[in-house]
């Protein structure tokens, strides 16, 4: 299986963003610990909106899978469930077989 890329977006309500971030800030430690994690990372937005983003790496779908049924995940969505418009957007991707800087093209 070939490395799995996701991009996760999330709109908190109007002035929820910084208590989403600090729920983030509980659940991101816990997720750098699983097995298969090898980046997830929250970033806002500088465009002026509430909007987040979560990039992530997982070595595989199986890692994904897993993450998304930790009982930290679980927890987190409870916690963030009244902070945010809807339902988050995941967008998965796996690398495109592309040349250049080899350290540069990794995430």
């Amino acid at each position: 299986m070939s490395k799995v890329t996701v991009v996760a977006l999330v709109t908190p309500n109007s002035g929820q963003t910084d208590m989403f971030i600090e729920q983030a800030n509980w659940v991101i430690p816990q997720v750098h610990e699983e097995d298969g994690c090898l980046h997830y990372s929250l970033h806002r937005s500088i465009d002026g909106d509430d909007s987040l983003v979560y990039i992530e790496s997982w070595e595989s779908e199986d890692h994904l899978k897993a993450h998304g049924q930790a009982p930290h995940m679980m927890e987190f969505r409870e916690k963030v469930k009244n902070l945010v418009s809807g339902p988050t957007q995941v967008l998965r991707y796996e690398r495109a077989d592309t040349t250049g800087d080899a350290d540069k093209l990794q995430l």
